[in-house]
């Protein structure tokens, strides 16, 4: 690389002394495990490690104080101790000089925004070069690295930060959150899908938009993989994820099911007048468009629509692809929810209203989704459609810490421009557009079937 980073000059100056480190350990190792030639490997930890003090204090002499007050003692013990005890000797100084020797490189990066693609490329050179660090520091490193490229550099941000989880397993087993404890990554148990074109336009030609650590969102489950890759199509302007767990679109291959609710069950779901009230509002807006009181609701959520439509009288039918999700809102709402594929909804009969809450970036063709929906309204039927719009006032404003970014079940994402384009494409025109109040980032369309009205 011919331009110099703020990183270069870091690296050039310590990457010679982490090799020497690692050389250290070696001869450590190898005096224990050959104790004949324990006096001639005393003799090399010693030099090293006096030329690892002095070189790194003329670089870093603040960092390097606590270090080399315990040169003496730790040069003192070296020089009298056996083959059994060098290798400890050596490890138990080398864990506070590495930290302090890679300390300054970690205040930079820790400052910085965004890197460069070129400070990214730089930085994850130097890291793969760290060998001499445990796999759960290399680890650590490789995942702050790429958190830090996720928009400059989005190939190589996931590509570092499955690095990360590859090298080491567990690296978030022990996290504080609950959804993380425990998790450990093993590479190829859950098979994923590429998407290789578009699942919106069919464009071949996708080029890498964002990256994202995806088990740092609460539906984290192991069949994703921890880290993110979204594509961005050149051809429709949309995004679509580059993989996708195998075995979760398998669920819209089940036959439709009809769940009834068990009347032995008394199950309950949390909710407030405030989110509510929300939905009441959509509904009377949706009303005012439309002369008929038959409603589908496509993906049934928590079931807080579904109980106010009740409320305000609508003739209800809800489908869910989720059987677990299905059977719950069944019990709590005593309606019938039909377990199935939307895409796989029998259309023997037509609805005046079709609601699509943040459904749309879930389906692995929105657009034969969007195209369903259109037969199963009737002719002036209203549909109304949530979904993220990854060029949202919010997600501008909040850029990759943007939690959509980490959704760990959403295929696709669209703008407004894109998709009114493949809406109007289907038949339906636009009659209010809004930005949500129920999730930040989202859009909020209302569609009728046919022409504008008047």
């Amino acid at each position: 690389m011919s331009e110099t980073t703020r990183f270069t000059d870091h690296i050039k100056n310590t990457l010679p002394l982490f090799q020497l480190s690692s050389t250290v350990i070696e001869a450590a190792n190898h005096g224990a495990a050959v104790p004949g030639s324990v006096q001639e490997m005393r003799s090399l930890c010693l030099q090293g490690i006096s030329s690892l003090l002095q070189r790194s204090e003329a670089l870093y002499p603040e960092e390097m104080k606590e270090v080399v007050e315990k040169q003496a003692q730790l040069l003192v013990a070296l020089a009298d101790s056996s083959a059994k005890d060098l290798p400890r000797l050596v490890s138990a100084w080398m864990g506070p000089f590495l930290t302090a020797l890679l300390r300054p490189f970690r205040v930079t990066l820790q400052t910085c925004g965004q890197l460069t693609p070129q400070e990214a490329e730089e930085v994850v050179t130097f890291v793969k070069e760290l060998g001499v660090f445990s796999p759960l520091s290399r680890g650590q490193l490789f995942l702050e690295v790429g958190l830090k490229c996720q928009a400059s550099a989005p190939l190589l941000s996931w590509q570092t930060m499955m690095d990360a989880f590859e090298t080491a397993p567990d690296l978030v087993a022990a996290n504080e959150n609950d959804y993380l404890h425990g998790y450990v990554y093993h590479p190829g148990e859950h098979p994923q899908t590429e998407f290789d074109h578009c699942p919106i336009c069919g464009g071949k030609n996708g080029v890498p938009y964002r990256a994202a650590c995806s088990c740092f969102i609460n539906s984290f489950t192991s069949m994703f993989l921890p880290a993110k890759l979204w594509m961005k199509c050149p051809e429709c302007g949309n995004l679509y994820t580059r993989y996708f767990p195998t075995e979760f679109l398998s669920i819209s291959e089940e036959t439709p099911t009809a769940l009834t609710p068990r009347p032995e069950r008394m199950d309950t779901q949390g909710t407030n007048g405030g989110v509510l009230h929300i939905w009441g509002e959509i509904l009377k807006k949706l009303s005012a468009l439309t002369q008929g009181q038959d409603l589908l609701e496509v993906g049934v959520g928590k079931g807080e629509l579904i109980s106010v439509a009740q409320e305000l009288g609508f003739d209800v039918t809800a489908v869910e692809l989720v059987g677990s999700i299905a059977q719950h809102v069944a019990d709590v709402l005593d309606i019938p929810v039909i377990q199935a594929d939307f895409l796989k909804l029998a259309e023997d009969r037509q609805y005046s209203i079709l609601t699509m809450g943040d459904i749309v970036e879930h389906l692995q063709d929105p657009v034969q989704g969007l195209q369903k929906a259109y037969r199963l309204l009737k002719d002036g039927g209203v549909l109304w459609l949530s979904t993220p719009n990854y060029e949202s006032s919010f997600s501008r404003m909040m850029k990759v810490n943007d939690p959509m970014w980490r959704e760990v079940e959403h295929i696709s994402y669209f703008n407004k421009d894109g998709l009114l384009r493949v809406l109007e494409s289907v038949g339906f025109s636009l009659e209010d557009y809004t930005v949500s109040n129920r999730y930040n980032g989202s859009m909020e369309l209302i569609l009728r079937k046919g022409e504008k009205r008047s």
